[in-house]
């Protein structure tokens, strides 16, 4: 006989979900990913979700909203970046210690060994929760080092379907060739690094690439980008902001996406998931974690991070030789696999739910 007092399974999803403004930054995209792939695949799990958006705009709906949030529910996914590290590592510690709460970290960006170095007592806390999902082995590996045993690799993913290879080989690329980024636009991107060396290589080559930028202009870098684009007109076009959920469609016509970063320690960015996904690959400066997404020769390619001026030889290199970046692209779709919903919210449910 059915059990009729049978409790309906509950999951409390904390992060930023961005109000009702249209974020695309990783840390907003991978919070709503994770609510859209739980409620697709799992829709028996009743989720409520707390919005840290409002946390500054309008801390009595946020209070109200997790104080609801941990009365229902004894399994907490918390998503925390950079800034939110600071003071949700000790509130989730203590939930999970004295309230007994199931808290699962899911992380954000690749800097966390880094912020340990700073705040020693986050051992204590990240090892009070039940997991502490990382985006890449080598981050899994450096926690260990330092005495967290509970950190597990769990790839970001979107929630996103590929393009499909018949219709990727339909398309026709020449000269000039079309490259693009989709990111913040803001200096440390390396935005304006990828521009020179373009306009560098247009300028003894003849026209052979230009550049399409999208992305949210970051608050306080308006009048950089306007200059920016005043002094490479030519061969910049700016986009826009791009939906989340349109990403494929939008790339899958360009020669490469390209992935300049200055920040070091990029985590495993969600740009480069969506390049995979629309079989683009990826030329990229080599942050912190880069080789455990982007095998350079197979996916994309990567240059030094200390050495920036190498885009330019690669580069050179693509317009000269373009069946090289060409003979990526299926492999690129092949890669996706490693970041499809399916298979991570799978991982995500079995580890909360292991029965």
């Amino acid at each position: 006989m059915e059990n009729l007092n049978k409790r309906p399974k509950r999951i409390g999803i904390v992060g930023h979900f961005g109000g009702k403004e249209l974020f695309t930054d990783g840390q907003t995209v991978k919070v709503k990913s994770l609510f859209e792939g739980l409620s697709f695949h799992y829709p028996d799990i009743q989720i409520d979700t707390v919005d840290t958006y409002f946390l500054n705009k309008n801390p009595f709906k946020f209070g109200i909203r997790l104080i609801n949030c941990l009365f229902r529910n004894n399994k907490i996914i918390f998503l925390p970046a950079a800034r939110g590290r600071e003071y949700m590592f000790c509130f989730f510690y203590y939930l999970s210690t004295w309230l007994k709460k199931n808290v699962y970290h899911d992380c954000i960006a690749g800097s966390l060994d880094r912020e340990i170095a700073n705040h020693p007592k986050w051992i204590k806390y990240l090892n009070g929760f039940k997991v502490n999902w990382m985006e890449s082995p080598e981050q899994v590996e450096k926690l260990r080092k330092i005495g967290i045993s509970n950190a597990v690799y769990l790839p970001n993913f979107k929630h996103i379907e590929p393009v499909l290879l018949d219709e990727m080989k339909t398309f026709q690329y020449k000269k000039p060739y079309r490259f693009c980024t989709f990111s913040r636009v803001e200096p440390k991107k390396g935005i304006e690094d990828a521009l020179r060396i373009i306009q560098d290589i247009n300028n003894t080559e003849g026209v052979v690439a230009q550049l399409d930028v999208y992305g949210p202009v970051q608050p306080g870098h308006e009048d950089w980008f306007e200059q920016t684009k005043d002094t490479y007109k030519n061969i910049l076009h700016y986009k826009g902001v791009v939906d989340p959920h349109d990403s494929v469609d939008v790339l899958k016509r360009y020669f490469a996406l390209l992935f300049p970063t200055q920040y070091f320690t990029e985590g495993m960015p969600g740009t480069i998931i969506d390049a995979m996904f629309a079989g683009l690959p990826v030329i990229a400066r080599r942050w912190a974690w880069c080789d455990s997404m982007i095998q350079s020769g197979y996916n994309g390619i990567s240059y030094s991070f200390d050495n920036p001026e190498l885009l330019k030889d690669v580069l050179l290199d693509a317009v000269s030789n373009p069946e090289t970046i060409l003979s990526m692209k299926e492999n690129c779709l092949k890669e996706a696999n490693k970041y499809s919903e399916k298979v991570i919210v799978e991982k995500i449910y079995k580890t909360i739910y292991p029965n």
